[in-house]
């Protein structure tokens, strides 16, 4: 069956992506970063090829999109597709993409390629290629950038998550294959760092590479902040110059820093993009779902009436906000009184699955953010929806 290259095939999930970037760009001054999504296909099986637009230096746009090409491993996924036998495994090749806005300079061009199925000889596989970019210069970014010293953080990183996430993963998988993150395969976004794994070293129940991911305020004393560095250069969640801007605009977008924008898109689309790690929990009027995607660490989907709703998480750095530090007082300074606030005894917050305390309602656009706080006014959940 002929290979052929059409944009009528965009599916939701490109077309998301479009928008959030897009979202991005227009706060990234006078540059109209896009990307374009070429899309070939046969059959059910599909390559999304990412190439970037509008920037100013066409030199640097086509240096990004030759190095897109070949470091995604895109011609052997073409050359795969071209050949697939129609009875066969098929191939599904995927991109996501963010702008991490810069103070100084464009920002970075941050991309996760996926393939599953045929991505190769052998039987079929998944394959996940953290990619990011200089939109200044368009060189590719490496953990030497981003770390004070590699063997430091290396050893600091293992640590981590040796503490938090081996504790925490399914009994059947094997946590050896944590060890050692794999450093030099990360993706940044503007809330932290996340690392993929080789799937033949650790795998998620769902079949997919494995990742861990961490916030910046995780990684504090590792990272080089140094004046003129990479991240001095960026605008971080930690880090942010206007924090109540920011918040307001995020939330604004429907997306919380560093996670994936979901609302508004299809429940089984999303469901099938980041397979649940457990089984659902109740939630009021509906349910809980906590995908197994390492940026959404703490983080669940709240599903009501066959919708995805909302997203609740309990580890969450809110351009400053921070669960589990920030404080009810924090809050008020970056955000002013809240628009609604509800006192939680036990028996009302055993219902959210939260502690005791009180929850604190923002409206920005067509989304509100609630801001939930224990008894000692410390902030421990954030939790955004669509404003009723």
């Amino acid at each position: 069956m002929p290979v052929k290259s059409t944009g009528k095939r965009l599916s939701a999930f490109v077309l998301a992506l479009a928008l959030t970037l897009s979202a991005f760009a227009a706060f990234a001054r006078e540059d109209a970063f896009k990307l374009d999504y070429i899309v070939q296909e046969t059959g059910d099986s599909y390559v999304t090829l990412p190439r970037l637009t509008g920037h100013t230096d066409p030199a640097v746009e086509e240096a990004i999109n030759a190095a897109i090409y070949e470091d995604g491993g895109f011609p052997g996924y073409e050359r795969i597709l071209a050949s697939l036998d129609p009875l066969g495994t098929g191939l599904q090749v995927r991109a996501q993409a963010q702008i991490v806005r810069g103070k100084a300079g464009m920002g970075l061009l941050s991309l996760l390629i996926t393939a599953s199925g045929r991505i190769g000889p052998g039987r079929p596989g998944y394959r996940a290629a953290p990619l990011v970019y200089n939109l200044s210069t368009g060189e590719r970014i490496t953990a030497q950038e981003v770390f004070a010293d590699i063997a430091e953080a290396q050893a600091a990183l293992d640590s981590l998550v040796a503490q938090e996430i081996e504790p925490v993963i399914s009994d059947y998988l094997y946590p050896e294959g944590l060890y050692p993150v794999p450093i030099d395969e990360l993706l940044i976004d503007e809330s932290g760092l996340t690392f993929y794994y080789a799937q033949d070293a650790y795998t998620t129940l769902s079949g997919q590479s494995g990742a861990v991911s961490f916030h910046w305020n995780e990684l504090e004393g590792l990272l080089n902040r140094e004046e003129g560095s990479l991240l001095s250069s960026l605008i971080l969640s930690d880090a942010a110059d206007r924090p109540a801007d920011m918040i307001k605009d995020t939330v604004a977008q429907g997306r919380l820093p560093g996670l994936p924008a979901l609302l508004g898109r299809d429940l089984q689309e999303v469901l099938d993009e980041y397979p649940p790690l457990t089984d659902s929990e109740a939630f009021p009027s509906g349910e809980q779902v906590h995908p197994e995607d390492a940026r959404l660490r703490g983080t669940a989907l709240i599903v009501q009436h066959d919708e995805l709703t909302g997203m609740i998480s309990r580890r969450t750095n809110l351009w400053g906000l921070i669960t589990g530090t920030s404080s009810q007082g924090d809050a008020h300074t970056f955000l002013g009184l809240p628009d609604a606030a509800l006192s939680l005894d036990e028996s009302a917050a055993g219902g959210y699955g939260l502690e005791p305390g009180s929850l604190e309602s923002y409206r920005y656009g067509g989304y509100e953010l609630r801001l939930h706080f224990d008894t000692d006014l410390i902030l421990k959940t954030v939790w955004l929806s669509r404003a009723n």
